[in-house]
């Protein structure tokens, strides 16, 4: 029998979502993004998405 993991956590976060789990700022997010301590990458839209 093999057992499997199944990754319920999600893995693509958007700037409010990782504002919320670290109880800061979204606009401190969008500053980590910005200074490059937060790697992201930008929807066909504009919006921003980390991993």
């Amino acid at each position: 029998m093999v057992n499997e993991t199944k990754n319920s956590s999600k893995t693509i976060y958007t700037t409010h979502e990782v504002s919320r789990l670290l109880h800061v700022n979204p606009r401190s997010v969008i500053n980590w993004i910005e200074q490059s301590l937060l790697p992201s990458y930008r929807t066909p839209g504009g919006h921003r998405r980390i991993r």
